[in-house]
């Protein structure tokens, strides 16, 4: 945060926003921006061994093969990057990075100041050049449009920061749209306490951080409190919010009433900070509208291969498909190999296994899901210690997950 001074009356605030990106082929566009920067060479070698035209095969390969499941049909993507595609975001960074530099550099009066933030951005330039610095940035690439906004009135929002001008200096405050209701999370809601008192400081924290000056610091720490306890805050809560806090580290914890609030106490005490979610979310409430694969076909997944004769159950886990992971199973079984579980107790115990009624237990990243192997193969009664050392658990749990069933 800045306060300009000196802002000079030729000049003026606008900000711009991108209305159209990648309709033409994404990786192309994606793929000369990467070589762009990548050709720098100055952090490359600090990043990895890779060539830059290794890492564009890499980059060109990720951005070309992206598919997915509709209505148990799949498809190509062919225009634009793939949305939760990890490597998208960074892309389009990269390409926005690429984008301003070259129209700042090549802009025959380029802005007196430059800020963005993804897509959104925010210039203070002379408002002769607006028009034709609008035009240098659509100039770079004919497959991403910007769209720009004048300040109206010597005021102009940008992201959730209201700027004003003001004779020949400039000021910052709190950005509310019209339609804001001034609704948060209400006091008298089944949450914890924390994250009542989190939304009090949120707010508070914002309106001593972001006004520049004091009267409009008093103004807007004035309508948060009213707004709080609109929202049920009672006033000394209100009081006692200190957001310079500070703490030796964090945890995070799902919230059982009862149970949640004295493991917090403990952790306080170790001046813990103790961030609780809840266990029931709309998330988990309403049923996803993505397409699951079926049971055979999941990757990442711990599962349970159960016996027809005996309450026995393998647990495992695996980062591919069930399918193929239960396919090696059978081979083994039938080869009677060595060091498979699932064999020796087939054989042993003359049982048959009941590959049929396999089930997915959880799912999760390699590290959880060992762990998770462990835990479950002490609940359904199969344990094997060097599961355990696997999971990074200690044979005493053995004993305490023996109680717990």
């Amino acid at each position: 945060k800045k306060i300009f001074k000196d802002f000079r009356r030729s000049y003026i605030v606008v900000s711009s926003d991108i209305s159209v990106a990648f309709n033409g082929s994404a990786y192309d566009v994606s793929l000369f921006f990467g070589w762009s920067v990548l050709d720098r060479g100055s952090v490359t070698p600090l990043i990895t061994q890779l060539d830059i035209d290794d890492i564009l095969r890499l980059l060109e390969f990720v951005l070309s093969n992206s598919y997915f499941i509709y209505n148990d049909v799949i498809y190509k993507q062919i225009h634009g990057c793939a949305m939760g595609s990890p490597v998208s975001a960074i892309v389009a960074n990269l390409c926005m990075e690429v984008i301003e530099e070259q129209a700042i550099q090549s802009a025959i009066t380029p802005p007196k100041t430059w800020k963005r933030f993804v897509d959104d951005s925010f210039a203070i330039i002379n408002k002769n050049a607006v028009t034709s610095f609008h035009n240098t940035l659509n100039s770079i690439d004919p497959h991403i449009k910007f769209t720009i906004e004048h300040e109206k009135d010597g005021q102009i929002a940008f992201l959730d920061t209201l700027v004003s001008r003001h004779n020949n200096s400039i000021s910052f405050n709190v950005f509310r749209k019209p339609t804001h209701t001034d609704r948060y999370l209400d006091f008298s809601s089944h949450h914890d306490l924390k994250h009542k008192i989190s939304t009090a400081t949120t707010l508070i924290n914002r309106s001593l951080n972001l006004p520049t000056t004091e009267d409009s610091k008093y103004k807007e720490l004035k309508h948060i409190s009213e707004t709080l306890a609109s929202n049920g805050y009672p006033k000394p809560l209100i009081s006692k919010v200190d957001p310079s806090e500070t703490y030796n580290g964090h945890a995070t914890l799902p919230y059982i009433k009862g149970v949640t609030e004295p493991l917090s106490r403990t952790l306080r005490k170790h001046n813990i900070k103790v961030h609780n979610k809840p266990l029931r979310t709309l998330q988990r409430e309403f049923p996803s509208v993505k397409h699951r694969p079926p049971t055979e076909e999941q990757t990442n997944v711990i599962y349970k291969i159960p016996c027809k004769d005996c309450p026995w159950n393998y647990i495992g886990e695996t980062g591919r498909s069930l399918k193929t992971r239960k396919s090696e199973h059978v081979r083994n079984l039938k080869q009677n190999k060595d060091g498979s579980n699932i064999a020796k107790h087939a054989w042993d115990c003359d049982h048959v296994i009941d590959f049929d009624n396999s089930k997915v237990i959880d799912k999760g990243k390699f590290r959880n899901r060992l762990t998770l192997e462990s835990c479950f193969s002490v609940l359904f009664t199969f344990i094997k210690t060097e599961l355990l050392s696997r999971g990074h658990l200690r044979t005493s749990y053995i004993n305490v997950n023996s109680a717990k069933k």
